[in-house]
């Protein structure tokens, strides 16, 4: 994807935004009052905005400077999956910044195409209120306008967008090379246990800021190693130890756990997810390493998943229906 105009509106604003915000935050350093002043402001914020679009047109890519025709003898590689995604990426941003300005110009018209919905009968609908938010980390609360917060709430759905859109990229991509080389393609089981494991730990506490969890939410970590030792050790102790935890949401309705217990398991699970193989060896007594080491997970989950297909396709004819 060669850069262009889908590119360089969106850096433009991004440089523009970020010339804006180090002239605040080196205007906060030195206690000057206000934060923001219109002169200096503008004067960096204009320069970086320009910086950033030329950027965005291709100004500082070599290949981009190239002179005549180009060699028909070597063509060009074709583009690889993250460079398609950010090519549309970016042409989404340009397209939704485009209809922002549109739907910002039509109600800044007077007396334009506008509903009014407010109780004051002089309410303006180009009007932009101000909302009190406080700063992270125990900081101040500031007067920030609604409309930065709407700009960052679109930030925010992009970028996470972006993240979401790559992530399911990069698995499908993953998968497709394990169907053509089953051999040659290795499943990096620490990567996604830790990956799997941060994802939803770190998202729980804003959903229960109390650290009061129901017991539902936290059952894949019980269930997963009990699962895991039940692979291993094919006891049926393990097993009963495996289902009898399926019945614990029906037990216990929700768990209760102090921030510093909670951080503190995320903490020690990230220590033995990220330590080196060598040193984990050395934790780990050598009998349930190679107990572990020696199993196949690919062919086991894919049993179990084999299984699992075969019980629901077996569960029509069981109930008459065919």
């Amino acid at each position: 994807m060669q850069p262009g105009l889908n590119r360089a509106v969106p850096m433009g604003i991004l440089g523009f935004l970020l010339g804006a915000l180090i002239v605040v935050i080196l205007r906060g350093l030195q206690s000057l009052d206000p934060l923001w002043e219109t002169g200096p402001g503008l004067v960096l914020a204009v320069f970086m905005g320009a910086g950033f679009f030329v950027y965005g047109m291709g100004a500082f890519d070599p290949k981009m400077n190239v002179h005549g025709e180009p060699d028909e003898a070597t063509p060009a590689a074709p583009d690889g999956p993250f460079t398609i995604l950010s090519g549309y990426m970016w042409k989404i941003t340009t397209a939704i910044i485009i209809l922002f300005v549109v739907v910002f110009g039509i109600a800044t018209i007077p007396s334009g195409p506008v509903l009014r919905s407010v109780h004051q009968a002089d309410g303006a609908a180009e009007a932009v209120g101000m909302v009190p938010v406080q700063l992270p980390f125990g900081g101040p609360t500031v007067e920030v306008s609604q409309l930065t917060i709407f700009a960052v709430f679109v930030v925010w759905m992009l970028l996470s967008l972006f993240a979401a859109a790559a992530a399911v990229g990069l698995l499908i991509r993953y998968l497709s090379t394990g169907a053509k080389n089953p051999e040659g393609t290795n499943i990096p089981w620490r990567v996604l246990i830790f990956v799997g494991i941060l994802a939803s730990l770190l998202g729980l506490p804003l959903l229960f800021p109390t650290f009061v969890f129901p017991t539902p939410a936290l059952m894949p970590f019980v269930v997963v190693p009990l699962l895991a030792l039940t692979i291993a050790y094919k006891s049926r102790f393990w097993l009963l130890l495996l289902v009898l935890s399926l019945l614990l949401p029906l037990l216990v309705s929700e768990i209760q756990l102090s921030d510093t217990v909670y951080w503190l398991n995320i903490a020690v699970l990230a220590f033995f997810l990220l330590l080196p193989v060598s040193l984990l060896k050395r934790i780990i007594p050598r009998p349930i390493w190679n107990k572990f080491a020696s199993i196949n997970w690919s062919a086991e989950i894919s049993g179990i998943l084999n299984g699992i297909v075969h019980i629901l396709r077996g569960v029509p004819p069981f109930l008459g229906q065919r």
